[in-house]
């Protein structure tokens, strides 16, 4: 469901911050959820719920389970961050529309800003790790995973943070895995972070490029941070071992 109205030609890149998050903006009444449910998952800054879709939607339809990434009340400090993730997830995710990555909507703006995706029943890969996978489920999953992120990396877009929590699977007639969660994702067109790198995303699955200190010139991003973040994920999957 993406509205062609709201995702103009230009990259997003080259659009105003807050002209972006205003052009996939939904109003309150299109979603709800319990806010005093337990949530599916919880970040450093976000909690994760579900919800319901109660907008006017051509292709979605009333009723239909949505996911909400909910800002959670901070300081001016970390809500300014947070809005910072925010809209890098939603620059990457208007630029990628694929099968294996999840399915965005839009976004609400407002003391708790939100952002409003497809609802995953499988839960995460995670969650499948822990259990002993078939090969041919294991290799059904990492198929699709590569499928999400060429989709990704075609759409000049650097993942950074791939790993099974950020994976989620949507168990439709099958394992279907959507790579999610593209708040510290980078430009394909951006060689280097000015600054270190070594505290953004997971240690374990981060390339060895991505802890270079500021001396050093800085993480160095690439197509290539991502792949290795792939190949521990997958040795995870098909060894069972986290």
């Amino acid at each position: 469901h993406r509205d062609s109205s709201r995702a103009p030609d230009e990259p997003p890149k080259q659009r105003d911050a807050e002209e972006l998050l205003r052009g996939w903006a939904l109003a309150p009444t299109d979603v709800s959820y319990d806010p005093a449910a337990p949530p599916l998952a919880g970040g450093a800054q976000t909690d994760v719920y579900r919800g319901v879709w109660r907008g006017s939607s051509e292709t979605l339809r009333r009723g239909t389970p949505i996911a909400l990434k909910v800002a959670r009340p901070a300081s001016d400090a970390t809500r300014q961050l947070f809005e910072e993730f925010m809209r890098r997830d939603v620059r990457a995710l208007a630029r990628c529309c694929h099968p294996n990555v999840v399915e965005f909507f839009g976004v609400c703006l407002g003391s708790r800003p939100t952002v409003v995706m497809a609802f995953a029943a499988g839960g995460t890969l995670r969650d499948r790790v822990a259990a002993a996978l078939p090969i041919e489920d294991a290799v059904a999953l990492l198929t699709g995973i590569a499928r999400g992120m060429s989709a990704v990396h075609a759409s000049n877009v650097i993942h950074l943070d791939l790993k099974p929590e950020n994976v989620l699977i949507a168990d439709e007639g099958g394992l279907v895995p959507w790579v999610t969660d593209f708040g510290l994702a980078a430009s394909a067109h951006v060689a280097s972070l000015s600054n270190s790198a070594a505290g953004r995303g997971t240690h374990k699955y981060k390339a060895p490029e991505l802890f270079r200190s500021r001396r050093q010139g800085g993480a160095l991003v690439s197509r290539a941070a991502d792949i290795y973040s792939f190949g521990i994920l997958a040795w995870e999957v098909l060894t069972g071992a986290a």
